[in-house]
């Protein structure tokens, strides 16, 4: 029987990373959509499929989104929070989306996560307070007498 050499396998990278502020498109992910030049892009909503999409846009249309450069890798932002305001999304965490950029419809789409329902609060701690406790200094008034 023949040796099989071990070797490291490289994780895939995500396409797209969804925050609180807005979206991070990679270089290779707006290349690969032919979105690398662009300057300005619109956005869309699909909320049957729980998807956005993303396409180039002209500099002068009202309803566009800047994307401006982040870091060093040419990995390029959309400050989108009017957006998810617009359409109610809810993003919790870095996890929202699953991270691939699909070409559908002639449009660059990713898949966002539904938003988990918020959990009940805590009710307020009842037991017995742990630690020492400062002894209590009566009021001033009540020393004088």
């Amino acid at each position: 029987m023949a040796f099989v050499k071990y070797e490291v396998e490289k994780a895939p990278s995500a396409d797209v990373r969804i925050g609180k502020l807005g979206i991070t498109f990679t270089k290779s992910a707006l290349d690969r959509h032919n979105l690398g030049e662009a300057e300005h892009v619109n956005l869309y909503f699909d909320p049957e499929a729980n998807e956005i999409g993303i396409a180039a846009s002209a500099a002068g249309d009202k309803s566009a989104f800047r994307l401006s450069p982040r870091g060093k890798k040419g990995d390029k932002f959309v400050a989108a929070g009017k957006f998810y305001e617009r359409f109610g999304i809810v993003v919790e965490g870095r996890n929202a989306t699953d991270g691939k950029l699909v070409d559908r419809d002639g449009i660059a789409a990713f898949t966002v996560r539904p938003s988990r329902a918020a959990a009940p609060p805590k009710p307020p701690y009842t037991g017995k307070p742990r630690g020492r406790r400062k002894k209590e200094v009566a009021a001033p008034e009540e020393q004088a007498a």
